[in-house]
């Protein structure tokens, strides 16, 4: 299994932002973006955590830590 990273996730979202302000206009596009019904999901390094543990003999409480700091980069970076 293959997942998008989250910059990329990140640029999809700047992308449909762009088409609904360039569609419906500044003020309408930011109403929509911000309502309270709009749900926007995104996930953030499950595929590599479950391939993390599945193919390591023995996953330390270390080694998630680590990886925890490396998604948060990764978030840091994409943001």
């Amino acid at each position: 299994m293959n997942g998008i990273p989250f910059k990329v996730q990140v640029d999809y979202f700047k992308e449909v932002a762009n088409l609904l302000r360039d569609q419906l206009g500044e003020a309408d596009a930011k109403e929509l973006m911000l309502q309270g019904s709009t749900i926007y999901y995104s996930s953030i390094g499950g595929v590599d955590l479950s391939s993390l543990i599945s193919t390591a003999v023995y996953v330390t409480e270390s080694m998630i830590q680590d990886y925890v700091k490396i998604v948060i980069g990764n978030i840091t970076d994409a943001v």
